[in-house]
């Protein structure tokens, strides 16, 4: 039989506190038990309590990502949306993981991170993904096409009759 262990949110940040003041340290989430802590560790430094409580307060489960009503939100929020994005332009243009892989040269196990939900690290792979997939950057983080990219393309022209005319400028006659 497995022995869980009940962590001591109150102690810890006393005796955390009083040791000291300046270092940052994770913290477990929740119940933590001896063999089961990978899952429940928050990957960044917290200093105090408030933080603590602040981050448990935002945290979510996890969305399985087929809820359109749930995109639209995020999108008004402007918020990376590239984990939803991802497998609809796939679907879209009929292309598999494997292929977006192969042309792009990034890596499928790089890929599938990203649709689970893990930003890049390297912003210049997401240019290289909306090439390979015929969007823009700004659609395939966001979900919607930049304001600039709406606004209709002109090229100046000028129009009418020219006139060209050659003279020979010094030289040898």
């Amino acid at each position: 039989m497995e022995k869980k262990l009940e962590f001591d949110w109150d102690n810890f940040f006393e005796q955390r506190q009083e040791s000291s003041l300046n270092k940052s340290y994770s913290l477990p989430v929740g119940r933590t038990s001896v063999s089961d802590t990978s899952e429940n560790i928050i990957p960044f430094p917290i200093k105090n309590y408030e933080q603590k409580e602040n981050l448990m307060s935002e945290r979510k489960p996890p969305n399985d990502g087929n809820d359109l009503a749930d995109i639209e939100e995020m999108k008004k929020k402007k918020e990376i949306i590239l984990n939803k994005m991802l497998p609809m332009l796939l679907d879209d243009r009929g292309m598999s993981w494997k292929q977006l892989s192969e042309l792009s040269g990034i890596s499928l196990s790089t890929l599938y991170e990203w649709k689970n939900g893990r930003l890049p690290s390297d912003f210049s792979k997401i240019k290289i993904v909306s090439q390979v997939l015929c969007c823009s950057v700004h659609k395939l983080l966001w979900g919607t096409p930049d304001e600039l990219e709406q606004l209709p393309q002109t090229e100046a022209t000028i129009e009418g009759t020219y006139e060209i005319v050659v003279k020979k400028k010094g030289g040898l006659e």
